[in-house]
């Protein structure tokens, strides 16, 4: 060990020399010392040398001594203990040592361990090259003097790289274990599709947990917590540390007699609570074939429900029946914001302009899908505390003079009344309420097809047969198909009083942008989709706009009359009498979402639409979209883009979805088949829950730790060591 003078320029040193070695580099001549006992003198020398200490009869002395130089060359010094005959040697230091761990570590690299995950050791990954990519025209086709001579130009990679070098740790142990000690009761077991209060989730349950058994491994002894003793945040850090989305665990029936039929693992696929259901969408078919006129049916031609991501919005059409925007202008092209955000449209209303003679589209429920007639709002503590509304199936009137009261009393405007406003509303004011403890703040989550559809699972290729590839599923929120929504959305972008101030878009923004574990995995393909909403028809006051009312202007409208300066049902977009260049029925304005990238679309065509949705008769400036009409999206489409085996009640294969709020609790919820795995129930006793990374010492004592908790009767007597604990 050495102290550093900082008072002396020289940088002389005092070492205290202690048995056993030092090192020094050649320094050139340099005085250490000057105290009794550590006098000596290091010479120059290019090559590293070790200094040692030893006596003549070959062993370390103690360096408590007297000691004088009596000898000193360029090559070496000795030392001579005027009372012991000791001497200290100046040696050759052997230069490959400095390169070896042991040697280097301690003294320059540091003693690390590096790993990519906790409780699993993570082999080297060598990847084998990148694949090829080579030029052809604009249609996809190699030249013909290439084809036959090869490709034009080619990159690729023959040598395998190193995509991780793996863990570096002892032997192959994870580099950090993060080992519990906790058993977790479980007293309830509902089935994912046994209580309509509940989402339904096919396949799965939901699990209620009661009690915690705490193991001290040390005593051997046992701690119970109770969830009716215990604070609600501190109780379930218990469960979200240990049971974590994407976990596994195992589970054992406590009662011996119920009989069973569990698997060895399982996986927690959410961790927060009950999904309270409180929209039901059903697809019902958008005609009824019982009727003659087909007048009132529902859009019948085109899909109306696309779950996508990205894209660019263009705004405002249409003023008045006549072009405001040019669609192909970048400067009309906003991109959607969050990018990269998962978007869910559950509706529009498919409306489009007339040709360069003039008659355009005309404000019917034709034009409006998908139908929501099946479709059930319901009831559950949090509706009950915003909405005054009539639940169960949602109605549809279609009724009055105006196109405003037409939307209001249609099924599709008391749906996105409820969906769109009421709910969004309460989720915001839910969440920002500081009176409310966390237990009592909630989150809004959709589910789709039933969660039968796996959406962290990505299916690459859709050629012949042994071609696709899978990546492993999540086994997380994902996977039983359910996302949250984004708890910063407001209400959406809410119409004037011709719109009856609703929304003029019908969808939200899903949680998670930008983040891989929110967003779907699957393949997209590229679509395009307009949607229309009514609009004032007047003068606002404002310079330069005609119809663009700021909220408080239309309300004040309303209120002295109700739907003054709205369309009329049923006008039409004609070209003549004097109206030449109007291509839209007047109050009618457009939004055009332009390349978006679509995971699943649904609606009257199912999942696999029309390209760009967009009759070959009608017309969009600068936008060649018209001819792509009865063209099926199929060719663009993978795997990842249909419903799988889904089956509703009716046996149809629709894009069904159902809307919950979140009740806070103990529960999660796993891919346990009640009806299959659980046939005769869970007794009174109830299940024990062991979680993937229980400590080995637990699990083979675990029916003596139940038995200390007092869960079970007749453990087996003594403890059951381990060789590693």
């Amino acid at each position: 060990m050495s102290t550093t003078n900082p008072n002396e320029p020289t940088g002389s040193n005092i070492f205290n020399f202690l048995p056993g070695t030092v090192s020094a580099p050649g320094v050139g001549f340099m005085n250490i010392g000057g105290i009794s006992g550590g006098f000596f003198e290091i010479s120059h020398n290019l090559s590293t040398r070790l200094i040692t200490r030893r006596s003549a009869e070959g062993y370390i002395v103690n360096p408590d001594w007297d000691s004088q130089v009596i000898a000193g060359t360029n090559s070496a010094s000795m030392y001579i203990d005027s009372g012991n005959d000791r001497e200290l040697d100046v040696a050759e230091f052997d230069d490959s040592l400095a390169d070896m761990a042991w040697w280097a570590n301690p003294r320059y690299n540091g003693c690390k361990a590096t790993g990519k995950a906790i409780n699993t050791y993570s082999p080297a990954e060598v990847g084998s090259g990148i694949g090829f990519f080579q030029i052809s025209d604009v249609d996809g086709n190699i030249p013909s003097n290439f084809s036959s001579l090869g490709p034009a130009w080619e990159i690729g990679n023959y040598n395998n790289f190193i995509k991780y070098p793996g863990d570096q740790t002892f032997g192959l142990n994870p580099v950090i274990q993060n080992e519990t000690t906790a058993i977790y009761i479980a007293n309830t077991v509902i089935g994912g599709e046994e209580d309509p209060q509940f989402a339904t989730i096919e396949g799965h349950s939901y699990v209620g947990i009661s009690k915690i058994v705490i193991v001290n491994i040390n005593s051997d002894t046992v701690d119970v917590i109770d969830r009716n003793t215990e604070g609600y945040e501190e109780f379930h850090r218990f469960i979200t540390n240990d049971l974590p989305t994407g976990g596994a665990f195992s589970m054992k029936v406590l009662d011996e007699s119920i009989g069973s039929k569990l698997k060895q693992k399982y996986f927690c696929k959410m961790n927060k609570g009950w999904l309270l259901r409180t929209f039901d969408f059903v697809h019902g078919g958008e005609y009824s074939g019982s009727r003659q006129d087909k007048s009132e049916d529902h859009l019948e031609t085109n899909n109306s429900i696309y779950l996508y991501r990205d894209g660019k919005s263009i705004e405002n059409v249409f003023i008045n029946g006549e072009f405001a925007n040019s669609l192909g202008a970048a400067e009309n092209q906003v991109p959607q914001t969050p990018t990269s955000g998962s978007r869910f449209r559950y509706a529009v209303i498919d409306l489009y302009s007339g040709d360069t003679d003039g008659e355009g589209g005309v404000f019917s429920l034709g034009n409006m899908g998908p139908s929501f007639v099946s479709s059930s709002i319901i009831s559950n503590k949090y509706t009950r505390q915003f909405y005054s509304g009539s639940y169960g199936l949602v109605r549809n009137t279609f009724s009055g003079n105006t196109n405003a009261e037409r939307l209001a009393s249609s099924d599709l405007g008391r749906a996105s009344r409820f969906i769109g406003i009421n709910c969004l509303d309460f989720l915001q004011q839910n969440n920002s309420n500081t009176a409310l403890t966390e237990e009592e703040k909630t989150e809004l989550h959709v589910t789709f097809l039933h969660g039968v559809k796996d959406f962290s699972v990505s299916i690459s290729g859709s050629g012949s047969a042994g071609s696709h590839t899978f990546n492993e599923s999540a086994n997380d929120e994902r996977s039983i198909g359910t996302f949250e929504v984004d708890q910063n959305q407001t209400s959406l972008d809410i119409g004037d009083h011709c719109h009856s101030f609703l929304p003029q878009s019908h969808e939200f923004i899903l949680k998670g942008a930008n983040d891989g574990r929110f967003v779907p995995a699957l393949d997209t393909f590229p679509d395009e989709f307009f949607s229309a909403y009514l609009q004032y028809t007047g003068s606002s006051g404002i310079p330069g706009a005609t119809n663009q009312l700021s909220f408080e202007e239309s309300m004040a409208l309303y209120n002295v009359d109700n739907y003054v300066g709205c369309t009329s049902a049923g006008e039409i977009a004609d070209g003549q009498n004097g109206r030449p260049n109007l291509k839209l029925q007047r109050g009618v304005n457009l939004n055009f979402i332009d390349n978006a990238e679509i995971y699943l679309q649904g609606g009257a065509l199912g999942a696999v639409g029309y390209k760009n949705a967009i009759t070959s008769s009608k017309e969009v400036p600068n936008v060649s979209v018209n001819n792509a009409y009865n063209q099926s999206q199929s060719g663009s489409m993978t795997t990842d883009n249909y419903y799988g085996g889904y089956l509703n009640s009716e046996g149809s294969a629709s894009l069904d979805w159902q809307l919950s709020f979140l009740d806070k609790d103990h529960t999660i919820i796993t891919n346990i088949n009640k009806d299959e795995e659980l046939f005769d129930g869970i007794g009174l006793k109830g299940i024990a829950i062991i979680p993937e990374h229980t400590h080995e010492k637990v699990k083979r004592n675990l029916e003596l730790y139940l038995t200390k908790a007092g869960l079970i009767d007749g453990a087996p007597e003594g403890l059951t060591n381990i060789l590693i604990e």
